[in-house]
Order: structure tokens, then sequence, then C-alpha cells
């Protein structure tokens, strides 16, 4: 889903290359973004937080509980959090990031790979309503959500 979200910003010029970053634990996943979209690329999730607002949770749901832990004591009031992670819901995100932050949970599909997806997201309470507008932006990138 990163691959595809990542695309759907560029193409539909929702953002530019330079305000993109990306991180994987994979060097070869890594070394792939960087060259498909000419984007940053970090090892550390630590840098992909300091460098953005909006921060996209894409990785598979094993992978949950680790990331969450990792970045909690840097998300601020400033992040908006936005999980396209199969299975995780709100709660959960708070849970481990604690209850006032700007959680959005996102079901995305494999059609957004061609930019035809139909997906749903749902604000967690302390979203705000220009955080609706930026999910819907970053999701309609890929297809369509509501």
């Amino acid at each position: 889903m990163t691959e595809a979200i990542v695309g759907g910003l560029l193409k539909s010029n929702m953002s530019d290359k330079s305000m993109i970053t990306s991180s994987s634990p994979s060097p070869p996943r890594r070394e792939f973004m960087a060259e498909k979209f000419d984007i940053k690329t970090f090892k550390d999730n630590l840098e992909v937080l300091k460098r953005n607002d909006v921060i996209v949770l894409s990785f598979k749901p094993f992978a949950f509980e680790q990331v969450l832990n990792e970045i909690k004591e840097h998300v601020t009031e400033d992040h908006l959090i936005v999980s396209v992670v199969a299975g995780k819901t709100i709660a959960q995100m708070q849970s481990i990031l604690g209850k006032n932050r700007r959680v959005v949970r996102s079901m995305v599909n494999t059609p957004a790979l061609i930019g035809e997806m139909a997906g749903a997201y749902s604000m967690g309470e302390y979203a705000t309503e220009e955080d609706t507008e930026v999910v819907g932006q970053i999701l309609n990138s890929v297809g369509i959500a509501y």
C-alpha cells in the first residue's frame, strides 16, 4: 500500500516528492522506493516522524505494536497518524500512542495499486476537520474513500 499511496500522491500532484519520506528496515525496499519515486528513505522510523506532520502507517499487522512503541514518545500534537494497517483499531492506536493523539484508521484495498480503490476511513476523537480533509485527499489520490 505504501507504493500505491506515494504513487497516488505524486500522480495527483497533491504532494511534491521532496515532501515525502519513507522508512523500512529492508535495504532493498528502501532502495526500490528511492529509485521509483525519487524520495528520501530511511531505516529509522523516527527520521520520518521528525520530517513530517502526516504519518501514514503502512506495514504488516505483526509489526504494529513494535512500530507504535518505537515512535510513541516522539508523536506530538502536530502529528496526524493515519493507519492503513489491516485489523488494527483506533482504540489500539490510542492505547499505545496516547488518548489525545490525532489518529485515523483507514481501510484500503489492492485496487489502490491502479488508482481504483474503494475504501473508507474513520477519524479518531481528536482528529480535526482539517485532518478529515487531508485524509480524504490522500486516500482519494488512489481511488474513492469515504
